[in-house]
């Protein structure tokens, strides 16, 4: 999957018992920022599982073939 701009990866290791499960690679210049857990928790607080169910919609659509003539978000 190629992500765009305000795309993020990642929020799956912010589950309970979860671990990084991807690599990120690069097709151009990229400027990507990291930013630690305890940091993501004060930020974002009891957000984080509703941005990963978020994120998993807007991937699920990206994904489809029919979803994503459909849908623009």
């Amino acid at each position: 999957m190629i992500l765009g701009v305000k795309d993020s990866f990642g929020e799956q290791s912010f589950k309970p018992n979860q671990t990084r499960g991807g690599t990120a690679t690069s097709i151009g210049q990229t400027v990507c920022l990291s930013v630690g857990s305890d940091s993501i928790r004060n930020i974002l607080g009891n957000q984080i599982s509703n941005i990963i169910f978020y994120n998993i919609q807007k991937w699920a659509i990206k994904r489809s073939f029919v979803l994503s003539k459909m849908s623009n978000m």
